[in-house]
């Protein structure tokens, strides 16, 4: 898990200051989820408006007690890419290029694989990963997914399982 599902919301009501209140409310607000509203009992979901905002008050406050990790810290010039915050940024034939990392790419998969394995709802599971680097990385990434899910969702045992009725992908 990330830094947006487990951000402790009594650590940050009481380590930022600013309007509490607002801030507690923000917090416990929860979202929309399968048509209901699910509760957040930690953490912002990824695609909250207020959870951005949230994780950067809690880095400028952690900020001073920080310390860089020699193995994880890396120079590299941008034409050799680096990977940040779960993308790989690269600059190639003059264009910039952000896309999911290899290694997050390979989670959101295996996240799918279990997913279906214990049939949850992909649109539920998947909706935050999405929203942060769909966007980014575009159509590309969009349909790379769309191919693992159906390659993974169209076999005979989730057929069977009954998942297939309830995806928005047809075959």
């Amino acid at each position: 898990m990330g830094c947006f599902e487990n951000i402790s919301h009594d650590w940050i009501l009481k380590n930022i200051s600013r309007d509490k209140q607002l801030l507690k409310k923000w917090l416990r607000s929860g979202y929309i989820g399968t048509k209901r509203l699910l509760s957040t009992a930690k953490g912002t979901t990824q695609d909250s408006p207020i959870s951005s905002t949230t994780c950067n008050m809690v880095l400028g406050r952690l900020e001073g007690e920080l310390e860089l990790s020699e193995s994880k810290t890396v120079i590299s010039h941008i034409t050799e890419g680096f990977d940040f915050l779960g993308c790989n940024v690269n600059w190639y034939k003059n264009k910039l290029l952000i896309k999911p990392s290899d290694e997050n790419y390979k989670a959101v998969i295996n996240k799918v694989r279990g997913i279906i394995k214990a049939n949850l709802t992909l649109k539920q599971s998947l909706s935050g990963w999405i929203t942060a680097y769909g966007k980014v990385y575009g159509a590309d990434i969009r349909k790379s997914l769309t191919s693992v899910l159906h390659k993974n969702i169209f076999t005979g045992k989730v057929r069977a399982s009954g998942l297939y009725k309830n995806c928005s992908l047809k075959p």
